[in-house]
């Protein structure tokens, strides 16, 4: 594992303002407490571990509900559980967390390779065949060529 964090930390070194993005720890108080907002954590917990879900599980609600507390908290489930291998929380209410969409695909590269080693010499590979600035293409352009035409292939 920590020869793939070198790796990644070499493919995105100086390409992403935040490719360290999971270095950013949550104070512990960002959680939801124990016993509180257990329906919805247990329904979002159903879907994350049932792989018959839909592949998408729209969290909404307004400003300062809970969303990023229910989402950490999910999160933090999730890797206990070991089915989580990427994770993206944009909360503007943390200074220290990335706040840019263009942020969302070099985030979620460097935690994949971390989790699959395997792959960092195919993204390494990606990046040179697209060039260097492709981290510095819109988001929708890097979500397709860094994430999805790479799946679907």
């Amino acid at each position: 594992m920590l020869s793939a964090r070198r790796n990644a930390d070499a493919i995105f070194r100086s390409k992403s303002k935040s490719a360290h993005a999971e270095r950013y720890p949550f104070p512990q108080h960002r959680f939801c407490m124990d016993g509180t907002r257990e329906h919805i954590l247990s329904t979002i917990m159903e879907w994350a571990q049932n792989p018959c879900s839909e592949p998408v599980f729209y969290l909404h609600g307004s400003t300062g509900s809970g969303k990023s507390t229910i989402s950490r908290t999910i999160a933090s489930r999730c890797v206990a559980e070991g089915i989580l291998a990427a994770s993206f929380i944009n909360d503007t209410s943390n200074p220290a967390v990335i706040r840019e969409l263009g942020e969302l695909v070099p985030t979620i590269l460097y935690q994949l390779i971390a989790h699959f080693p395997n792959i960092s010499d195919d993204i390494y590979h990606l990046l040179k065949i697209d060039g260097d600035d492709v981290l510095s293409t819109t988001a929708d352009d890097q979500l397709r060529s860094l994430l999805i035409d790479p799946i679907l292939a």
